[in-house]
C-alpha cells in the first residue's frame, strides 16, 4: 500500500497572513484526516491532529450516556513480535495487528509531512530551533497546538479583515477566487466572535461588483425573487457563482459601440452590414479624431471666424505674408492647429461636452483614456488592459480626470453620438 498524499489547502507560509488563515487551515487538515483509515475509526485518523475541545465537541466521540461522556482518543502501539515458539493463532493475531498499525503509520506520517509542507519555511525554522530534536520529534497534535498557539488573534488582524471586505473586483475573470478570498475572511471573523449582519455582507458585496453591469440583471432577480428576511450572504454569492458562466465576458454595452474601432470589410463590403453604410451624426460641438473627422474636416467650409491670422500665434502672424511663397507655410501650421483643437486628450477649458465630474454616475462611467463614456471604466478599458505598463494604477482606477496626474480625458460621450445596436 502506498502512502497517500494529503495537501492542505490554505497554507500558513505567508507570515503576515497566517492568522488570518489559520482558521481556513485547521478546517482542511480535520477534514483531510477524517478521510485517512476510516475503515480502522470512525472518524478515520482526526485523532492524530485533533485539538482537545475540536475532539469533544465531535458529534461522533459523544456517547449517548446521563450524562454524555467523551469517546476516549485510539491508542496506537505497534505489536510486539511473538516468539519462535508460540502458536499459529498468536501468530495470526500478530499479522493482523501489524497490518492495522501499518495502515495507521501511513496516515499519520502523511499528515505530518502536509501539516510541516503548510507551514513554511519561516515556520519551520522556529520550530527546529525550539525543540532540539527538529520538528520530526513533535507528533501531529503537538505541531497543531504549536501553531495555535502563535494564531491569537488581535484586534489589528481583525481591523485587516474588515477593510479587505470593501476591496472592489479588479477582473471580471477573477470572480471565483474573490468569492473564495470572502469566504475565508467571513470564515476568520465568524471563528473569532465577529459576524457582520447577512443584509450587510450582500451588500458589500454588490458594492463590490459595481464595476461589472454583468452581474446587475442577476442581482435584480434575486432581490425579486427572495424576501428580505430569508436572503443570506451564502445563498446570494452561491447563486452568483451559479450563474457565473453564463454572464458575458466583457460588460455590456448600455450605450452602444461608439467606441468601438471597425477596421477591414464586413461582410457586404467595407463597413457594411445587411442595412448598408451606417449612418453617422455628427454635433459640430463634439470633438472628432481618426480619418472620419479628417474627411469632416475636409468637407466643411471654414468657419467665419476661423481665418489664418486668428490661427497663428501672434509672434508668427507677423511673419507670414499672403503670398505664394508663405502658402504652403500657412497650410501647415493650419493643419497644425486645427489638429490641436480636436486632439483626444486635449484638456481646453470645459465646454458642454467636457465635464470635471461625472453629471450621472447611473449613467456614465469614467476611463482615464476615454472619458465619461456609456460603455466601461478604467479597469475595463481595452488600451490600458492591452498596456498595463503604460498606465498607473491611479490612471486606471480614476473616476474623474484629476484622480490622476496627467489629466485624464475629460470628453464626454453624448447618447445620441452612440450607435445603434447591431
Amino acid at each position: 500500500m502506498t502512502t497517500p498524499v494529503i495537501t492542505i489547502v490554505s497554507t500558513l507560509d505567508v507570515a503576515t497572513l497566517a492568522r488570518i488563515r489559520f482558521p481556513a487551515w485547521l478546517q482542511s487538515l480535520y477534514n483531510a484526516a477524517q478521510l485517512q483509515c476510516t475503515e480502522l475509526d470512525i472518524c478515520g485518523a482526526l485523532h492524530f491532529v485533533a485539538l482537545d475541545p475540536d475532539w469533544d465537541g465531535h458529534p461522533s466521540n459523544i456517547n449517548a450516556t446521563t450524562p454524555p461522556t467523551i469517546r476516549a482518543r485510539p491508542t496506537i502501539t505497534m505489536p510486539r513480535k511473538p516468539a519462535p515458539t508460540a502458536t499459529g493463532p498468536i501468530f495470526a493475531r500478530f499479522v493482523y495487528d501489524m497490518a492495522e498499525f501499518t495502515k495507521w503509520e501511513k496516515a499519520r506520517t502523511s499528515l505530518h509531512a502536509a501539516i510541516v509542507t503548510s507551514l513554511g519555511p519561516a515556520t519551520v525554522a522556529a520550530i527546529n530551533s525550539a525543540f532540539p530534536a527538529g520538528i520530526s520529534s513533535l507528533s501531529c497534535k503537538k505541531l497543531v497546538e504549536y501553531v495555535a498557539a502563535k494564531s491569537e488573534v488581535t484586534t489589528d488582524e481583525i481591523t485587516i479583515v474588515e477593510k479587505a471586505l470593501h476591496n472592489p473586483l479588479t477582473y471580471f475573470a477573477d470572480f471565483p477566487d474573490f468569492i473564495a478570498t470572502l469566504n475565508m475572511n467571513y470564515s476568520f471573523l465568524n471563528k473569532n466572535h465577529y459576524t457582520l449582519p447577512p443584509l450587510m455582507q450582500i451588500q458589500l458585496l454588490v458594492d463590490a461588483l459595481q464595476a461589472f453591469p454583468q452581474f446587475l440583471p442577476y442581482i435584480t432577480i434575486y432581490n425579486e425573487k427572495t424576501p428580505m428576511q430569508a436572503r443570506t450572504y451564502d445563498a446570494f454569492s452561491t447563486y452568483l457563482m451559479e450563474q457565473f458562466t453564463n454572464m458575458p465576458k466583457e460588460a455590456s454595452t448600455r450605450g452602444g459601440h461608439a467606441y468601438t474601432s471597425y477596421k477591414g470589410k464586413g461582410k457586404k463590403g467595407k463597413n457594411k452590414g445587411k442595412k448598408g453604410k451606417r449612418k453617422w451624426k455628427w454635433d459640430d460641438n463634439e470633438p472628432h479624431t481618426g480619418h472620419r473627422a479628417e474627411k469632416r474636416a475636409r468637407s466643411i467650409s471654414p468657419s467665419p471666424s476661423v481665418t489664418p491670422s486668428t490661427l497663428l500665434s501672434p509672434s508668427m502672424r507677423h511673419g507670414y505674408g499672403v503670398d505664394k511663397t508663405d502658402t504652403r507655410s500657412m497650410k501647415s501650421h493650419r493643419s497644425s492647429a486645427h489638429s490641436q483643437i480636436h486632439a483626444w486628450n486635449a484638456n481646453p477649458p470645459p465646454t458642454p461636452n467636457e465635464h470635471d465630474t461625472n453629471p450621472d454616475p447611473d449613467t456614465y462611467f469614467y476611463c482615464y483614456v476615454h472619458g465619461f463614456n456609456l460603455t466601461h471604466s478604467g479597469p475595463q478599458c481595452a488600451k490600458m488592459r492591452h498596456n498595463p505598463t503604460d498606465y498607473t494604477t491611479a490612471q486606471v482606477n480614476a473616476t474623474h480626470p484629476h484622480a490622476a496626474a496627467p489629466v485624464g480625458s475629460r470628453r464626454m460621450q453624448k447618447k445620441s453620438d452612440a450607435l445603434p445596436a447591431q
